[in-house]
């Protein structure tokens, strides 16, 4: 049985590895988002069924809204700086028309 806790404190660990390893082997954007879903998985699947601490069982489903929330986080590392200096917004993500600067059109 795995416990949720260890589980997710190990999930950010895991994709803060492999992000990189995947950009140096040329996956970057969507195809590294996607190819984080196999070893975000091994962790999940390597116990038959996961609780909580009151023994709920987690999810599935569940879980893997965590694992979009860890790549996320992962991916985004990389827009950080543009964030804090306030050369790109929020906005740029949902304004089609906007654009990141020091990026080519």
């Amino acid at each position: 049985m795995g416990d949720r806790r260890d589980i997710l404190s190990e999930l950010p660990i895991r994709m803060y590895e492999w992000m990189p390893r995947l950009a140096s082997e040329g996956f970057v954007g969507a195809d590294a988002i996607f190819a984080c879903l196999g070893p975000a998985l091994e962790i999940f699947s390597r116990y038959a069924r996961v609780e909580r601490a009151n023994g709920d069982v987690v999810t599935l489903k569940e879980y893997l809204e965590h694992v979009w929330a860890a790549v996320s986080k992962e991916a985004l590392k990389d827009l950080s700086p543009l964030l804090e200096s306030g050369a790109l917004s929020h906005r740029t993500f949902f304004s089609p028309g906007e654009s990141i600067p020091g990026r080519p059109e």
